[in-house]
Parts: C-alpha cells; sequence; structure tokens
C-alpha cells in the first residue's frame, strides 16, 4: 500500500516537473523570440543611421560651399573640402572656430553661434578680418 502510495506520489511529482519545464521552455522560448526580434531591428536601425550618415557626409563633401561644424565651445569637429581649400589646412580639429577661420584669440563679437545651439535660426554674411574673404 506504501509503495502504492508512494509511485502515485513519484509519478505526480514527476508530472509537475515535466509541466514547470514545459511553462519555462515555452518561456524561454518566446524570450528568445523578443531578443532575436530586437537584435533583428537593431541592426536594422544600425544600417539606416550607416546609410544616412553616408548620405550626409557624400552630401558634405560634394558641396562647394564652405561648411563646418563645432561643438558647443567653439572647437572645430568637421570642415569639408571647400572649407578646408578656403582656409588652406585641414589641421583644424579641437581648435577654436575664431581662431582657425578668422585668426581671432577669442569669440568673434558678429558669432551666431549660440543662437544656432540654442535651435535659433541665423542667417549672417560677414567680411572676414583675416583674409577679407565674405562668410
Amino acid at each position: 500500500m506504501k509503495q502504492i502510495e508512494a509511485s502515485k506520489e513519484l509519478k505526480k511529482t514527476h508530472a509537475e516537473l515535466e509541466h514547470r519545464v514545459e511553462e519555462r521552455t515555452a518561456e524561454s522560448d518566446k524570450a528568445n523570440d523578443r531578443l532575436r526580434r530586437e537584435i533583428e531591428e537593431r541592426k536594422r536601425m544600425e544600417e539606416a543611421l550607416r546609410e544616412s550618415e553616408e548620405k550626409y557626409r557624400s552630401m558634405m563633401e560634394a558641396m562647394n560651399d564652405p561648411v563646418y561644424i563645432c561643438s558647443h565651445d567653439y572647437r572645430v569637429t568637421y570642415m569639408n573640402p571647400a572649407m578646408i581649400n578656403r582656409i588652406g589646412t585641414s589641421d583644424t580639429e579641437g581648435v577654436p572656430c575664431y581662431k582657425v577661420i578668422h585668426g581671432l584669440d577669442e569669440k568673434c563679437p558678429w558669432c551666431v553661434h549660440d543662437k544656432i545651439q540654442k535651435g535659433e535660426h541665423s542667417i549672417t554674411e560677414l567680411v572676414s578680418p583675416k583674409d577679407d574673404r565674405v562668410y
């Protein structure tokens, strides 16, 4: 009698364990599927970003107009070939824009950089004291 009850209890415990394993396997499969989808989406987004950056860079490189980008503290982070050609050097990264472009030791009095950093728009034309060129 005890042996029959023990056998029934063992079968019941075995069935419960099997059920738990099936549940956890199903949960694991769902989590793995979700992770695969997230990885695929991330790869698509990275590729779209790479394509966008390539398009942006090729457009900037092909422009005849001089273009430069600087950080919040006025340091040059990028110059397109037209800008490099205009100022005569490509050794500008990290150098303040007012020094590179206009030969000044401090922020230009006419600088619109702060406005642009705040998201405001500005159209300005000026003559550089360094080379009398119009910017």
